[in-house]
């Protein structure tokens, strides 16, 4: 189990980091986190389980400096939700030093060939008191690494922990923060905290389980129900991403970027341009990010960017000075629609002015295409006939017959 369940982190992870690269990158350190776990756990699962000398040699030792980036990364996901701050600065440098002494550490390892580093995989599989017998290590011994990173991982987990208790929904009142997302963004950071200390234990226990047992039958057999341990924990975050993925919006802090433009904004302006019935809008009316929702139906409807079929969620973002996943949140929370279903709407409907006004007379359907932002005439059909049920053609066929019974 623990093997599939790495294999579906790495692939989770991958995911992420391509889905969060421009939109929010607080959850990259969560992406990383999830990368680097599945390497830990697949160099657990090779030494106590596996048969392989190839991905034994692969994974021992190879990825263990970034092991020591679990904490750092934990940390840095859980600041950076709770403050809506993204980036690192260079005081966070020193968050780094285990990992890189680690890696000096491991060097003279690192530079063996692999043919080496196979028999050494052999013997391991062969006999696991191997592992406990290797000098291999410049400055610590590998039995102090094995203690090393959970340690490290579980100090990181309190400091955290402390965090996130003073960011409390009833402590904090906010008015800058949606309270509903600020609810269920800090029970998920409560559930990964918890999860990963269960995890931190776990390899605890695997880590003095391997330095001294002295038989891998042995090994393996005890430390079963510690690897099914960490195998479920691992579970529990990937299925709450999957279950609740407004979590990856974090905890959104609204800023008041240009008070004059604001005054003029109300929940109002929304009806003008999202497809919303009223008791949606209103529902949201005491939500901080109203305001920012407004601000992006107001700049659509009035400066109209979606006729240029390059126009991008990041244009957006940089038209309204706002970061992408406040405006993600806006989205899919305020104005209950993606933005290219949005976009695709705006375009639909400028095209219909464009037949009704008999703009169709003096261009031809690519011409049309072209002004309303569509990159090609068959996209602008499909969209067309999805959104009205017709052709661009059947439309203007169905007007005329409208306008001479």
């Amino acid at each position: 189990m623990l093997l599939y369940i790495s294999i579906l982190i790495a692939i989770l992870s991958v995911i992420l980091t391509l889905y969060n690269w421009k939109i929010n990158k607080t959850a990259l350190y969560l992406s990383f986190l999830f990368l680097i776990f599945s390497t830990c756990s697949l160099a657990h699962y090779f030494t106590f389980y596996g048969k392989s000398a190839f991905w034994l040699a692969i994974f021992f030792s190879h990825f263990s400096p970034l092991w020591l980036l679990l904490g750092p990364l934990l940390y840095f996901y859980v600041r950076g939700t709770l403050l809506d701050r993204q980036g690192l600065s260079w005081s966070d440098g020193w968050h780094f030093i285990p990992a890189v002494i680690h890696f000096v550490n491991v060097f003279p390892y690192l530079r063996e060939p692999f043919a080496y580093k196979l028999q050494l995989a052999e013997s391991i599989i062969n006999n696991l008191e191997v592992v406990r017998k290797l000098s291999l290590n410049l400055l610590y011994s590998i039995n102090f690494s094995f203690i090393e990173r959970p340690v490290l991982l579980f100090v990181y987990v309190l400091f955290s922990l402390r965090i996130l208790l003073g960011h409390r929904p009833s402590k904090l009142k906010n008015s800058t923060i949606p309270f509903k997302q600020h609810r269920i963004t800090y029970y998920w950071l409560m559930l990964l905290l918890t999860t990963v200390l269960i995890i931190a234990v776990n390899f605890f226990l695997l880590s003095i389980s391997l330095i001294s047992q002295v038989d891998a039958i042995t090994g393996a057999s005890v430390n079963l129900p510690t690897h099914y341990i960490a195998g479920i924990a691992l579970f529990t975050m990937v299925g709450s991403l999957l279950l609740f993925p407004q979590i990856l919006y974090g905890i959104p802090t609204y800023l008041n970027i240009n008070p004059e433009a604001e005054q003029t904004l109300t929940y109002y302006n929304i009806k003008t341009i999202s497809p919303l019935p009223n008791n949606a809008i209103e529902n949201n009316s005491e939500d901080p990010f109203i305001k920012l929702a407004a601000s992006i139906t107001n700049y659509l409807e009035n400066e109209k960017p979606y006729l240029n079929n390059k126009f991008s969620f990041t244009d957006l973002s940089i038209a309204l000075k706002a970061p992408q996943h406040h405006l993600l949140y806006c989205f899919n929370n305020i104005l209950k629609i993606k933005f290219t279903d949005l976009r695709t709407n705006l375009r639909i409907d400028y095209a219909k002015e464009i037949l009704i006004n008999g703009e169709a007379e003096k261009l031809s359907m690519d011409g049309i295409s072209n002004k309303v932002g569509f990159s090609s005439r068959s996209t602008f059909y499909t969209a067309f006939k999805s959104a009205t049920g017709f052709t661009p053609k059947e439309f203007i066929l169905n007007l005329k017959s409208m306008q001479t019974s």
